[in-house]
């Protein structure tokens, strides 16, 4: 009995993705063309997100929509057009997808989207969306006889246009969405949208610009037309200048959709020219926008369960092994004034000094009293270190190793949230009944004013580098701390902010 409910939960689940996906392909395929092809997108996104278990079901409802279409319009054209236009191209489509996402990671270590892959995946499928095209154009049979039409590469070509531009102008758009809602949390809030740099930019400049060139374009000659096309562009590299990936790619759907509805006769020339000119520029902008943001620190997508699990699955021993040292310059700098260049070599050396079971130095006490007084000072704020109950030197070095690459990345997020007078590291260890446990706690309470060390870049970055940081946010840092049997958790209150990382049974030395 269990087994049947069972079966009819998962028909049940595969035909409400068949039937939503089969009707979001009508809404987009009702406002495309042979060189803007909307559905190329959604069957890009459906394949990059979704699980391979409801691939069937998308291939599914796909075949569902064009089914109906081919057979409706299957008279002039014979019955071998009608069924190899009745194949669903997501079935072509999901042999390359799957083959990219097995040697490309979707995301890098850092959690932003490696748009190389992406970019690769909409060119595969674009090509693969002009192959089925192609195949059903040279199976038409006109019944009166008459010539059928030639497969020509400027068709092929702008079929394959028409799939590149329309997978640039949903997929980028839908992460980028799906990455806001995540940074942002109550996307409902007033607040959440009225603060919004990207939304405001978005509504009182790109679409006003965007809809005065739309509309001016179709009353207009063939050179001015053009020139109104091309100046869609510019929105695009701005946003991306200001915002990132999220911006060129919000920014390339408007121009996208503005260009699309400048089209006076299908396949335009001219269109065409600028269709490739933005195409162009939307990828550009994308990798640029990745680059940019990756220099800011990780991304937002990793709050969301899916793409957390996926960037753990790819690079989890990397993110976990990842050495939390210093650059060589920075190292130098320490050497000049602290002793911390010894703490961190002496973290990197460790694995191959003795084996694990070895008792090393313990050296995070000497980074924790003296290293990170000097880094936090460097921005014009006190710090105190107290440690109570068992000492660190009973633990093994690797959870010494884990707490001072925490505290290292705890330390800049508390500062980052606003001025403050004082840090407090607080260490806590002890023994519950037989099993051991480790608290280290970050405590910042605010100041009324940023003094004037705190508002200097360089002393700013002068502490990153004295600490190793790697500024991750605080999805990040919770992730990195579940990989490890942690748990990280972060209050804030009006004049303070507290972070306390909870190590469940850390491993003592062996006697």
């Amino acid at each position: 009995m269990r087994t049947e409910n069972k079966d009819s939960l998962t028909l049940a689940h595969h035909a409400a993705i068949a039937s939503a996906y089969a009707a979001c392909y009508v809404l987009t395929r009702y406002f495309s063309f042979s060189h803007w092809i909307l559905p190329a997108g959604l069957r890009l996104v459906c394949l990059l997100l979704l699980p391979r278990r409801v691939w069937p079901a998308l291939a599914i409802g796909e075949t569902i929509t064009i089914a109906e279409s081919a057979l409706l319009d299957a008279p002039p054209y014979g019955l071998a057009w009608m069924i190899a236009a009745s194949f669903p191209p997501i079935v072509l489509c999901m042999p390359a997808v799957a083959l990219i996402k097995r040697h490309l990671n979707m995301l890098k270590p850092d959690g932003h989207l490696n748009m190389a892959m992406l970019l690769v995946a909409s060119m595969a499928c674009a090509a693969l969306n002009t192959l089925g095209n192609a195949v059903a154009l040279a199976s038409v049979h006109m019944p009166d006889g008459s010539p059928a039409p030639h497969v020509a590469i400027p068709v092929l070509l702008t079929w394959f246009l028409g799939a590149y531009l329309g997978a640039l102008t949903l997929m980028p758009t839908l992460l980028a969405i799906r990455e806001w809602v995540a940074r942002h949390g109550d996307v409902l809030a007033w607040r959440t949208w009225s603060q919004s740099r990207l939304l405001r930019d978005l509504l009182f400049w790109t679409v006003p610009t965007l809809a005065v060139l739309a509309v001016a374009a179709p009353h207009l000659d063939d050179a001015p037309r053009q020139w109104c096309r091309l100046l869609m562009v510019l929105p695009v590299a701005v946003l991306t200048a200001r915002h990132g990936w999220q911006g060129g790619a919000l920014g390339g759907m408007l121009a996208s959709i503005a260009q699309a509805s400048t089209a006076t006769t299908v396949r335009d020339p001219q269109m065409i020219q600028a269709q490739v000119v933005l195409a162009f520029a939307i990828s550009t902008s994308l990798i640029v926008g990745v680059r940019m943001a990756a220099r800011v620190g990780p991304s937002a997508l990793l709050r969301i369960p899916f793409f957390n699990h996926l960037r753990m699955a790819h690079a989890g021993v990397a993110f976990a092994e990842a050495p939390a040292s210093p650059t060589r310059a920075a190292r130098n700098h320490v050497q000049a004034r602290t002793r911390f260049r010894d703490v961190f070599e002496g973290t990197e050396r460790q694995p191959q000094a003795a084996p694990a079971r070895v008792q090393l130095p313990s050296e995070a006490p000497v980074a924790f009293e003296s290293s990170f007084a000097t880094a936090v000072q460097r921005t014009g704020a006190n710090y105190r270190y107290s440690a109570r109950g068992l000492p660190l030197a009973a633990f093994e070095p690797a959870v010494e190793r884990e707490l001072q690459r925490m505290a290292s990345e705890l330390i800049p997020y508390a500062l980052a949230t606003g001025p403050c007078q004082d840090i407090s590291l607080q260490l806590r260890a002890g023994m519950d009944g037989d099993r051991p446990w480790l608290v280290l706690r970050v405590v910042a309470h605010r100041s009324g004013e940023a003094s004037i060390a705190f508002r200097s870049p360089r002393r700013w970055a002068e502490m990153i580098a004295l600490l190793g940081s790697r500024r991750l946010d605080l999805a990040a840092m919770q992730a990195h701390a579940a990989m490890h049997g942690g748990m990280l958790r972060v209050r804030q209150h009006a004049r303070s902010i507290q972070a306390s990382f909870t190590l469940h049974e850390p491993r003592l030395i062996e006697k």
